[in-house]
């Protein structure tokens, strides 16, 4: 997105996604600790790409084939 001159919306990309792992961690890190942590760490990530990718194929019309390779026959 940076390279594209979508700086602001990269921005706001990893402002959401801070906000998530502070709001999660809050939460679930002092009852399941370092599990907890790491599946915190994982679910953002997995967040990121996904808000990631729909805003790429919505503002510079790249659309990715994952439903294609996922349901293949």
């Amino acid at each position: 997105m940076v390279m594209t001159g979508h700086e602001k919306i990269e921005l706001l990309i990893s402002v959401i996604t801070l906000i998530l792992v502070v709001v999660l961690s809050i939460f679930i890190v002092p009852k399941y600790g370092a599990i907890g942590a790491a599946i915190i760490a994982v679910s953002t990530m997995l967040f990121r790409c996904l808000l990631t990718s729909y805003i790429v194929a919505k503002k510079l019309h790249i659309y990715f084939i994952w439903p294609e390779v996922l349901f293949q026959k």
